[in-house]
């Protein structure tokens, strides 16, 4: 009779001591010490990743014990002929074949000097879930943003996720995102190339299943060339001053169809290029926005002597870096194609051209347009004839060549 209430009085006792041990949010077990024996418990209700668990330590014959669960919603057991002493480890496994532990000093068989302990750990059970909806915008020449909605939870939530792209070839690996982010800007791209996006999540455990593939094709780059004096007579009213500016001439030809012929062949080698390209008379496009503005004139002069190319970028741009380096350009790649010499003489008429001018006239570009006007040459110089009348390709050459260089 006194050893039955003694057993009555111990397991008292025991109920209200429990050892807790947590392995992450998925896998509670709790364990607690009845004298010689120990009782585990575990649940995976909810968590269909777990599939089982673990218990090794050492026993109170200083031997090693090993419990094993191997799943189930729930399971108790007890040990009955010996009890755990020193650290116990529990170690969680998961159906993809990985595994969590965690460990934690058990108390001898004095209940007295019982103290719960916790082990804890953030552990996903799976795999997070694949990201979906997976869509593209803020579309241009050279950039788009992958947008995709983020389906992982946070029992299996993800540590990132990772972006994948293509392009007529195979998928390439091209950035990671981290955790809880929904969208990627994608730089550095070609104009006028088509691009693939998908993404996927991933954590400890392994990858999600990949979104949805998802496309878009950057625009090509948009080239205005203007054939200086070319259609003056239709100017529109507000800048009817000018309609009467028909430019000079020289070597049996006129500047407008100087500038016209090289603006078309220039236009040609751009367009073989993969550029879009607008060959535009004397009246501009009202607030014209190319991706690069170049009006082409030849000088004139009562003298034969005066010879040689300048070129000059916009006074009212605010853009006036990329317009420096446009100018730069010109000055390198159109003097290498035509070897005409450099004129020094820049005017307040290339400055101040009134398709730079959008804050008086409505057919003008924009004010962030890189753009300058580039006068090829002297149509009075016997020289610079030989280019302007005689080797219109070696111009038109040095301004595609120009244009092609300020992207690069």
């Amino acid at each position: 009779m006194k050893n039955k209430v003694l057993r009555i009085i111990l397991t008292f006792i025991a109920t209200l001591f429990l050892f807790v041990l947590t392995i992450g949010s998925a896998v509670p077990a709790s364990a607690g010490t009845n004298g010689q024996q120990l009782t585990i418990r575990a649940n995976s209700n909810g968590f269909p990743g777990f599939t089982g668990l673990t218990v090794s330590g050492t026993n109170n014959a200083n031997r090693s014990a090993t419990w094993t669960w191997n799943g189930g919603q729930s399971y108790e057991v007890s040990t009955t002929n010996w009890w755990w002493k020193g650290t116990v480890t529990i170690q969680a496994k998961y159906a993809n074949g990985a595994s969590k532990s965690c460990s934690a000093n058990v108390p001898t068989i004095q209940v007295s000097n019982f103290v719960v302990t916790t082990c804890s750990s953030d552990v996903p059970s799976l795999p997070p879930a694949a990201p979906s909806n997976a869509r593209l915008d803020n579309i241009t020449v050279n950039a788009m943003t992958l947008r995709w909605n983020d389906n992982a939870g946070n029992v299996n939530g993800e540590q990132g996720f990772k972006i994948e792209r293509r392009n007529g070839g195979g998928w390439s690996p091209i950035a990671t995102a981290s955790a809880n982010t929904t969208s990627y800007t994608s730089s550095g791209l070609s104009a006028g190339t088509q691009y693939y996006f998908r993404v996927r999540a991933y954590n400890s455990f392994g990858d999600s299943g990949y979104s949805n593939e998802t496309c878009a094709t950057t625009p090509k780059k948009r080239i205005g060339i203007q054939a200086g004096h070319w259609k003056v007579n239709e100017l529109p009213a507000e800048l009817a001053w000018g309609r009467a500016q028909t430019g000079t001439s020289g070597g049996g030809t006129t500047e407008w169809q100087v500038t016209l012929n090289v603006a078309n062949l220039a236009a040609n080698l751009l367009r073989q290029r993969g550029f879009d390209v607008d060959v535009l008379p004397a009246t501009v496009p009202e607030q014209y926005k190319p991706d690069v503005f170049v009006s082409l004139h030849t000088d004139g002069n009562a003298s034969p002597n005066p010879n040689g190319f300048k070129a000059s970028r916009s006074y009212y741009t605010t853009n006036t870096s990329a317009s420096d380096r446009l100018v730069n350009a010109i000055y390198t790649e159109y003097g290498k194609s035509t070897r005409l010499t450099v004129a020094t003489n820049i005017t307040d008429d290339m400055r101040y051209y009134y398709a730079f001018n959008y804050a008086t006239y409505k057919h003008a570009i924009g004010k962030d347009v890189p753009a300058a006007l580039l006068e090829m040459g002297y149509l009075s110089s016997p020289t610079d004839q030989q280019i302007l009348v005689k080797n219109q390709n070696l111009a038109a050459e040095g301004v595609a060549n120009a244009i092609s260089a300020f992207f690069k």
